[in-house]
């Protein structure tokens, strides 16, 4: 009988024990529930906001420029290239490219290119911001650049928008 009840006993304890832990890891994890749930109502409602997004994808349209023109150039003579077509840009760069130290590659025509032609929309909006048409679909792109230029301080003719949405295209990576 001794060894039915130590058994017995030895099971009590073992059932006891047991409870007494699971009590301690209950209370424990209502704790850190508690916890975790004050922090979570701790957050902004807001955790990232169109420009965080945009920003992981910038233009660099003033670093293409910086690298490649102003070593030469001024912001000033860019002022001359405002409105004009892709081909003329693109002629210009490459002849640019022809001077002896210019050290502009072919591959990076394009890219100077959309950078030059983006420098309408730099007048009023910083990279930042042009960056936002990321978030928008091909169609939502168009109709944000022609918003922008039916204001009249765009100085951006309505023929050029198409010009504006490949040059996006191009410095943004989606062509």
């Amino acid at each position: 009988m001794t060894e039915g009840g130590g058994i017995g006993r030895r099971l009590a304890f073992f059932l006891a024990f047991s409870l007494a832990v699971n009590v301690i890891l209950t209370v424990l994890l209502v704790s850190q529930l508690r916890v975790v749930r004050d922090e979570v109502r701790a957050l902004p409602e807001l955790l990232v906001t169109k420009d965080d997004v945009a920003a992981l994808r910038p233009l660099r349209i003033q670093q293409i420029l910086e690298s490649r023109c102003t070593r030469c150039h001024t912001d000033r003579r860019f002022a001359s290239l405002f409105g004009w077509e892709r081909q003329p840009i693109l002629d210009t760069i490459a002849r640019m490219a022809s001077h002896p130290g210019a050290n502009i590659p072919p591959a990076e025509f394009e890219t100077i290119q959309a950078s030059v032609t983006m420098l309408q929309c730099t007048r009023c909006h910083t990279e930042a911001v042009l960056s936002r048409l990321l978030l928008q679909t091909p169609a939502q792109q168009v109709t944000t650049i022609r918003r922008m230029q039916r204001m009249p301080e765009s100085g951006i003719r309505a023929d050029q928008v198409p010009q504006i949405v490949e040059a996006f295209k191009t410095l943004s990576g989606q062509r």
